[in-house]
């Protein structure tokens, strides 16, 4: 959810990317792309049977700690209550 990452992958500067995001949705970079990451977990957690170690190495997660951290900071609830309770 880096956002020079994604600068780079788009040919762009962060400062760009960031400019085109805060034009386009009106938020910055980093929250656009910690919200598509966000919809992304979600997506395997809900249509997936992949466990979420293997969920958070798919996604370049550090550690589960981190991954899980992450996900909790932007839905208030660790991945595994939020599979629970959808299920």
């Amino acid at each position: 959810n880096n956002v020079d990452y994604y600068a780079g992958k788009l040919n762009t500067s962060s400062q760009n990317l960031n400019a085109v995001c805060q034009k386009v949705f009106d938020k910055s970079a980093s929250t656009v792309i910690n919200e598509q990451l966000v919809k992304e977990i979600k997506r395997q957690l809900l249509y997936t049977s992949k466990n979420i170690s293997n969920i958070a190495y798919d996604l370049n997660f550090k550690d589960n700690s981190n991954f899980t951290k992450f996900f909790k900071r932007h839905t208030k609830e660790t991945p595994l209550q939020f599979r629970k309770a959808v299920k």
